[in-house]
């Protein structure tokens, strides 16, 4: 999270996702010579490999505040975030075909590392911290994006104690630890709950596994196109709307694969329970930038921590909970699941608000240095 902040007060996106990208690519390529030599190799891999998703989400809230007209804040952040149904859309299939092939699995890790470090060439040949910088930015396209934006030409220390103590910053930070539990539970599970309790195999699992991720791609866009098209409603009324509509899709879901034992209704259960699940981040994100402002960064690294927390305990409770992969221990598992979604999502339209917190407030230029300015 510190180097997080480093990252956005001093225009170093760039340089820090870079590093992190290189890192990610390295733990990949060199895990399945991991396994042959070392357990502590292997961990140190996947170490590495964390560190390319560790500054994801705070990317996720600063370049669309960078980037992005005012009016088109929502399509950026849906856009954005869209990466990971992308990566699913195209890794599980193709992991599925390499699995079943004389390949073997060693060869997935390949394959990606190398795709992961073209990527990560690209973001740093082609992107830029500040949209005035990039030489393919017109003066007009610049005046587009900066229209309406305050200037910030100081450097501000960040309030940490005041955005913790934040009724609405905590209400979005429990809300997304909830809400993440059910997507990530999906994301990482959800290929195992495929093939060990409706039986599908290795290569299926792949194809079906991704077609929900394509919907939810699909679906996350439209919410952002139409959110910024919205004049009749609230920034509030907006994004409450998208996580609960998020929540509730994913509790029906939930409920339905806990309840049915017929494999198609479960597997429909399950689709729908990933298209819907999409807005919990574009939600919670968009609150964290109104209310913190050029605070954001720190409130939204939080999220991230956050979402490190929810996939270190995710494991535990799958392997506690449904060790044998029955059909009774996973819909213990999925109403357990549910019981927290409902629980921490339910303060949130009650503390949320969509003005700016009075530590955003910009102090007089005269109080600020030389030195920060």
């Amino acid at each position: 999270m510190l180097g997080q902040k480093t990252t956005s007060k001093k225009e170093f996106s760039r340089l820090n996702l870079s590093f992190c990208g290189l890192c990610s690519t390295l733990g990949t390529v060199f895990t399945p010579l991991a396994v042959s030599i070392s357990f502590y190799l292997v961990v140190l891999c996947r170490v590495l490999q964390g560190l390319g998703i560790t500054i994801l989400l705070t990317i996720l809230g600063v370049i669309p505040t960078s980037w992005s007209p005012k009016s088109e804040y929502s399509t950026y952040l849906a856009i954005l975030s869209c990466a990971w149904q992308f990566s699913n859309i195209v890794f599980m299939p193709v992991s599925g075909i390499l699995c079943d092939s004389s390949f073997g699995w060693r060869s997935i890790y390949y394959v990606f590392g190398v795709v992961t470090g073209i990527f990560f060439l690209i973001f740093y040949f082609f992107y830029t911290d500040l949209p005035r910088i990039h030489k393919n930015v017109s003066e007009k396209e610049l005046g587009k994006i900066q229209h309406e934006k305050p200037e910030n030409t100081c450097r501000e220390a960040v309030p940490y104690r005041k955005i913790c103590a934040d009724r609405c910053v905590v209400a979005a930070w429990v809300s997304f630890l909830g809400g993440n539990l059910g997507f990530i539970t999906l994301l990482l599970y959800g290929p195992t709950y495929l093939r060990e309790v409706l039986q599908f195999d290795v290569r299926s699992t792949g194809y079906i596994n991704a077609l929900p991720y394509l919907l939810c791609a699909v679906y996350k866009f439209a919410a952002g196109k139409i959110s910024d098209r919205v004049t009749f409603a609230t920034h509030k009324a907006i994004y409450t709307f998208w996580l609960f509509s998020s929540i509730i899709g994913l509790s029906i879901g939930y409920i339905v694969m806990a309840w049915t034992s017929d494999r198609m209704i479960a597997f429909g259960a399950f689709s729908f329970a990933i298209v819907t699940s999409g807005l919990i981040i574009m939600a919670t994100v968009k609150c964290l930038t109104m209310r913190c402002q050029q605070h954001c960064h720190f409130a939204v690294s939080a999220i991230s921590f956050l979402s490190y927390c929810v996939q270190f305990v995710s494991p535990l409770g799958v392997g506690l909970l449904a060790p044998d992969n029955t059909q009774e221990q996973w819909s213990r598992l999925f109403i357990i699941i549910v019981v927290v979604m409902l629980v921490t999502n339910a303060p949130f339209p009650w503390l949320a608000t969509q003005d700016a917190a009075e530590y955003t407030k910009r102090k007089d230029s005269r109080a600020f240095s030389a030195e920060k300015c």
